[in-house]
C-alpha cells in the first residue's frame, strides 16, 4: 500500500500496517494521538511515541518493533508510557517545589539583592565564604526545618573550632537577612536565628588590635625610624587619616586634590559603594609630597614590587608592624581602629560625626544630608588627631578641636556632595 492511501483507510489494523510499501527515504504515519508508525527505506517497520521531555521540547521514544509487537500491544505500550510520564512530570514538579526550600535556593535568590549594594569584591568575598560554610553544611536542606538549635550550635562552632569570629558574623548576617527575603520569596515568615545572636558571645578581632592611646607618640616615632621610607610614609598616613588599609593601599595619585586638600576616594572602591570625600590633615599633605619624591613613578601611591600598574598587598605593612616590635599589639586593621576609639572617647556628644570621618553608611535622604553637613567638622577632628598623634601633650583628648578657619573657605567649597 503507498503511503498516499494510508490516511484514506479508517480502520487501521496489523494487516494493513504490514501492507505499507518503503520509499527512498524514511517516512512515518499517524496510527493514534501520539502513536506514529515509522517505516524505514530498507522496509523495518517501528513503532514510536511522541512526548514531552524534562526540557518542555517535544521528542520520539521507540516503543518496538513490528510485527513483533503488533497494534493493540503498541497501544498498550503506548498507554503505559504516557502512565508512567505523568508520574514522572508529578514527581518532577514534587522535587522542583522541594528544591524551592532548600537553602541554597534561598540563598541564591536572596543574593542578587546584595549585589547592587556591595563592591564586586565584597561580593565575591561573601558567595565563597557561603559556599564554603553554610553550603556545605545547610545547602541541601529545607531551610524551614532547620532550627533555632542548629544554627546556634553551628555559629559557636565558627568560632570555637574554626577561629573565625569576624566570619562568622557576616555568615549569621547573611542568613538572618537570607531567612528575612523568605517572606517575599516564598511567604515564609519564620526567621529560626533571629533571637539567637545574643547567645553567640561578644569575640575579640585578632585583626583589629591596637596598643593604648598613650603609645601613640611612641609608634610614630617608631614609624618615622623605619628605615624603608615608602612604607614608613603609608603607615603614617593610615594612623593620621586612618582609612581602610586597602582604600590607601590601592589609592591613585588622581583621587588627590593637595591644593583643596581633599582625597576623593571613588565610590568603586568603598565598602559602602558610595564616593567619600576625606580632609587632608596639613600632616597628610606633606607625607604626599615626600612619598612623591621617594616613590617610583605610578599611578598608585604604593605600587606592588610585581610592577608599577598594580598596587601594594598588605604584606609589607604587616612585615613593617612586625619588625618594629608590634606584632601580636598593633596590625594594618588596628590603626584605624585606634584613631575610631580615640575620637569616641574624645568626642562622643559627635558620634556622627565620627562615623562621617570613617565613612560609615547611612542611607537614605537623611545619610546624603549628613554626609554633607558633616564634612567640616570631620575635617576639624581629622586635623586634630593629627596634632594630637604628633603632639599628645598639647592636645589633650578633653580639649575641643580648634576651629580650621584658614581652611573653612576651602572646605566649604567642597563639600557639596
Amino acid at each position: 500500500m503507498k503511503r498516499q492511501n494510508f490516511n484514506k483507510i479508517r480502520n487501521i489494523n496489523d494487516k494493513v500496517l504490514m501492507s505499507l510499501e518503503s520509499e527512498a527515504k524514511d517516512y512515518r504515519v499517524t496510527v493514534e494521538e501520539r502513536l506514529y508508525f515509522l517505516v524505514k527505506s530498507n522496509g523495518n517497520k517501528y513503532w514510536q511515541v511522541k512526548y514531552k521531555n524534562i526540557k518542555g521540547k517535544w521528542s520520539l521514544k521507540s516503543i518496538g518493533t513490528f510485527p513483533m509487537v503488533n497494534l493493540s500491544q503498541a497501544i498498550e505500550k503506548l498507554e503505559k508510557f504516557l502512565s508512567e510520564l505523568k508520574k514522572v512530570d508529578a514527581s518532577n514538579k514534587k522535587d522542583a517545589k522541594d528544591k524551592k526550600y532548600m537553602l541554597i535556593s534561598l540563598m541564591e535568590n536572596w543574593l542578587p539583592n546584595k549585589k547592587r549594594l556591595w563592591t564586586e569584591k565584597t561580593y565575591d568575598k561573601a558567595i565563597k565564604s557561603i559556599q564554603k560554610h553554610i553550603y556545605s553544611t545547610f545547602g541541601q536542606r529545607d531551610f524551614r526545618d532547620i532550627t533555632s538549635k542548629e544554627w546556634c550550635e553551628y555559629f559557636q562552632s565558627l568560632v570555637n573550632e574554626l577561629k573565625i569570629p569576624t566570619q562568622m558574623r557576616k555568615l549569621f548576617s547573611y542568613v538572618s537577612e537570607a531567612y528575612d527575603w523568605a517572606s517575599i520569596y516564598c511567604d515564609y515568615n519564620e526567621n529560626p536565628v533571629k533571637n539567637i545572636k545574643r547567645f553567640l558571645g561578644k569575640h575579640k578581632n585578632e585583626s583589629y588590635k591596637h596598643i593604648k592611646l598613650s603609645e601613640v607618640k611612641v609608634f610614630l616615632d617608631d614609624i618615622r625610624a623605619y628605615p624603608i621610607k615608602n612604607i614608613s610614609i603609608g603607615l603614617e598616613l593610615m594612623l593620621l587619616q586612618f582609612p581602610r588599609h586597602g582604600e590607601l593601599r590601592q589609592a591613585k595619585w588622581e583621587e588627590f586634590d593637595l591644593e583643596k586638600r581633599i582625597w576623593i576616594k571613588p565610590a568603586s572602591k568603598m565598602k559602602n559603594r558610595k564616593e567619600h570625600r576625606v580632609y587632608l590633615s596639613k600632616q597628610a599633605i606633606e607625607l604626599l609630597q615626600k612619598l612623591k619624591e621617594v616613590q617610583k613613578p605610578s599611578p598608585y601611591l604604593f605600587p606592588s614590587r610585581d610592577g608599577i600598574d598594580r598596587y601594594m598587598s598588605d604584606g609589607p605593612f604587616t612585615e613593617a608592624l612586625k619588625k618594629m616590635g608590634y606584632k601580636g599589639r598593633m596590625t594594618v586593621h588596628g590603626v584605624r581602629y585606634l584613631a575610631s576609639t580615640a575620637l569616641n572617647e574624645a568626642f562622643s556628644e559627635k558620634s556622627q560625626v565620627i562615623e562621617a570621618a570613617l565613612s560609615h553608611r547611612k542611607l537614605g535622604v537623611k545619610g546624603r544630608y549628613d554626609k554633607a553637613i558633616h564634612f567640616e567638622e570631620s575635617a576639624e577632628l581629622i586635623q586634630w588627631w593629627a596634632d594630637y598623634v604628633n603632639n599628645p601633650n598639647k592636645y589633650q583628648r578633653t580639649k575641643k578641636p580648634k576651629k580650621l578657619k584658614k581652611y573653612r573657605k576651602q572646605i566649604s567649597s567642597v563639600s557639596h556632595i
